[in-house]
């Protein structure tokens, strides 16, 4: 079949709707489909179109739609679809939600949060996760934890520093991603003067971001709102304990019984799981099998096996 995967951002952005994009389009050439990803309002007849982030693939979706009446839409809803963006527009959510054959979402735990109308036509895909080769870094001589991530006021990038105040021993946190705001640019430069143990490194690629989280004790993610997380994917591939806010984002994948969570936008819950890391080897330990029995949710076979079921019965 000929499929366009539409996403929201330029294809050579690095934000996780565009990799999920490059991911899908891998996978579904791989098993012989005519895949393609791409980032436009006008995209071209296809037998199927998966289309990335409701709203901001909304007029390729329309235009789609109406090139093709009898092909096949899948709409891949995000964090940001989920989490106040059907709410915030519903007009266009009426009109893309409904033109749609399938709604995916990344994980089971984030469908309460779907309006009931449209979760019987919802599926759950699983994705995967391709990690790159990752180059060498100097691994620190001290315990290091790490945030990846664009810094930004939804994921909260700055609990990390807020929970490093509360903690006296030696330690390193460093922020792995560029600041989409001036002001949290301007917070993460303040933050490195008043704290040499806190780093902020905007300049990384996404392997160079893995090879030091791949050396970190644990990685935090301290969102307020996710879909899922692809830094959450990589960590449990590398087997790097997350120490993760309580949201349903982080729940779907990482369980309902993970031991990692601590309450959101709580600076001294999560200074509790740092400490911890540092000082009990045994609930590191817990922390990595745990995300060991996690693994095989994310496989490129089962992701490619969840789109190839729903390329035909969409």
């Amino acid at each position: 079949m000929k499929i366009n995967v539409c996403t929201g951002y330029p294809l050579d952005s690095p934000k996780g709707n565009t990799i999920t994009a490059r991911r899908i389009e891998r996978l579904l050439r791989h098993v012989g489909h005519d895949a393609t990803a791409m980032h436009t309002d006008s995209p071209p007849a296809a037998d199927v179109q998966i289309s990335l982030h409701a709203f901001k693939t909304a007029a390729a979706s329309i235009a789609f739609r109406q090139q093709c009446p009898g092909g096949r839409l899948l709409v891949y809803l995000t964090g940001t679809d989920l989490h106040g963006g059907i709410e915030q527009h519903p007009m266009l959510a009426g009109q893309v939600l409904a033109s749609a054959e399938r709604l995916v979402v990344a994980q089971p735990a984030c469908l309460p949060d779907l309006p009931e109308k449209w979760r019987s036509k919802t599926v759950v895909i699983y994705p995967s996760i391709d990690l790159p080769d990752l180059p060498a870094v100097e691994k620190p001589a001290l315990p290091l934890f790490t945030n990846v991530g664009h810094l930004r006021q939804v994921k909260n990038s700055h609990l990390m520093f807020d929970a490093l105040q509360l903690i006296q021993d030696e330690c390193v946190a460093m922020s792995l991603g560029v600041a989409l705001d001036r002001t949290t640019g301007q917070q993460a430069l303040l933050h490195q003067r008043q704290d040499g143990r806190y780093q902020w490194r905007d300049d990384c690629d996404r392997s160079t971001a893995l090879a030091w989280m791949k050396h970190s004790i644990a990685t935090i993610n301290s969102s307020f709102s996710e879909g899922g997380a692809n830094t959450v994917l990589e960590a449990i591939q590398l087997g790097v304990p997350v120490l993760a806010s309580d949201i349903a984002g982080n729940r779907g994948f990482l369980g309902d019984d993970y031991a990692g969570y601590f309450e959101s936008d709580s600076s001294d819950g999560l200074a509790s799981l740092m400490l911890r890391c540092m000082s009990d080897n045994d609930f590191r330990s817990h922390l990595i099998q745990q995300l060991v029995v996690r693994r095989s949710l994310f496989t490129s076979q089962s992701e490619t096996k969840s789109w190839l079921k729903r390329l035909r019965t969409a």
